[in-house]
């Protein structure tokens, strides 16, 4: 090599091995970040799961603590514990019916219903709000998805088509989606999902949508020869959004659709009391064999209990309904609201002492007749269902059978969903005066 060019080389050299430090000092770097990434993840990953699980425990899962008082008997000086009862607090819903969709469905007391299918100039559909946002809530058609904040919409409508199947209506949807989300938005495949739950079950063509402004469950199916779009749609901060996901899907289970092919109505026989001017129509119930347990209260009185044949298997197992009358205490300041508190505590202890645990009821408002009841599921230990209605109006009370006079509907199923159609069928019917 020739001697002049020697320095020239050394220095290239040491630049190359300099370049290549550099380039392992760097890739050393890029493997630190993406390790500390990784970790970081798994570290979010990790306390979003931990907060989630939290509110989901916290809400369906964690025990009622019981407080423990010892109190010390003055005649023996020994202390004696004492425990008292935390407070049960029942899940509240409304029972919702609709014609126009041809059917029914429960959804959470603090949100708000908006129908707008009897409105002029408005979009037919049923919207079921929640948001923790003031003033969300109100009763207004023109709510939207940006107004709500840690909450939900529920959504029902109904459309033709004059060419396009069901497939392609899915399509179609996702489509136009897609040119209004951000595109950070997930789309998942299209599934096939249900609504309800037993023989109400009805399956859909189904797709999530993540990360557009809010994350969206939207089914489709078809059914009394139209189309039904049905959307979940839910937002919320760490650990809000999937619960809020969850009640909407409470909602989604708890939908019956009327029957596609109504059988031909059953000859019906008409109950009537004229000392309390009370009358329904029941599917030729058996009023003879069976007995039910109303409420427990000396001012009750017994109505009529009615049975269904077609399921009876014995006496302490069948289909069917009691009704009763009950007079609040005027001594004691009783009305309905105390009325209700009462039979909370009753049926509550009772449930305790019979299962050693507590009930996880549920109080659903629902119609009966023209008037309206409070449901208690779930409080009995016998699993009978109690609907409580306030018999109180102007001429009920001119006649003194209205104010201060409570009647209460018990229910007894043993064969499931049929019956509870049989039922609102039933409520359906009550005629006061």
């Amino acid at each position: 090599m020739d001697k002049d060019n020697l320095p020239e080389v050394q220095q290239n050299s040491s630049i190359n091995t300099e370049q290549h430090d550099k380039e392992i000092l760097i890739e050393e770097k890029r493997k630190r970040f993406f390790r500390g990434m990784r970790l970081l993840i798994i570290i979010i990953s990790i306390l979003l799961g931990s907060v989630i699980l939290f509110l989901v425990y916290k809400k369906y899962l964690s025990p009622r603590t019981q407080v423990v008082h010892r109190e010390t008997d003055p005649s023996t000086d020994i202390q004696i514990p004492i425990v008292e009862q935390p407070p049960i607090v029942a899940e509240k819903k409304i029972h919702y019916k609709s014609d126009n969709l041809k059917l029914s469905l429960e959804y959470p007391k603090e949100a708000v219903i908006i129908d707008t299918w009897e409105t002029q100039g408005q979009t037919k559909k049923l919207e079921i709000v929640y948001s923790e946002k003031d003033g969300a809530n109100q009763s207004s058609e023109t709510t939207s998805e940006a107004d709500i904040t840690n909450g939900y919409i529920f959504r029902i409508s109904t459309f033709t088509t004059n060419i396009i199947d069901l497939q392609e209506v899915v399509k179609v949807k996702k489509e136009g989606l897609k040119s209004e989300c951000p595109d950070t938005a997930v789309f998942s495949e299209t599934y096939n999902g249900s609504l309800g739950l037993g023989i109400y079950k009805t399956p859909t063509l189904t797709f999530d949508v993540k990360n557009c402004g809010r994350d969206y469950t939207i089914h489709y199916l078809k059914k009394f020869g139209v189309f039904y779009s049905i959307e979940q749609v839910y937002e919320g901060d760490l650990g809000y959004k999937q619960l809020n996901k969850a009640t909407t899907q409470e909602i989604i289970e708890s939908i019956e659709f009327y029957p596609e092919n109504a059988k031909p109505a059953l000859p019906y026989d008409l109950y009537t009391n004229e000392k309390y001017k009370i009358s329904f129509q029941h599917p030729k119930f058996d009023p003879n064999c069976c007995n039910m347990p109303g409420i427990k209260d000396e001012f009750g009185e017994k109505l009529t209990v009615l049975a269904d044949g077609n399921t009876y298997v014995d006496k302490d197992n069948f289909d069917g309904i009691g009704v009763y009358v009950y007079q609040t205490n005027n001594k004691i300041g009783e009305d309905f609201n105390k009325f209700l508190e009462k039979n909370r505590k009753k049926l509550t202890d009772d449930y305790l002492v019979v299962k050693g645990s507590n009930p996880n009821p549920q109080e659903i408002e629902i119609n009966v007749g023209t008037k309206k009841g409070i449901m208690f599921k779930n409080y009995s230990w016998r699993d009978i269902t109690y609907i409580f209605v306030d018999l109180s109006d102007p001429e009920r009370n001119a006649l003194k059978i209205g104010e201060n006079y409570i009647m209460t509907i018990a229910v007894k199923n043993v064969s499931g969903q049929e019956f509870d159609l049989k039922v609102d069928e039933i409520l359906n019917t009550f005629k006061f005066l």
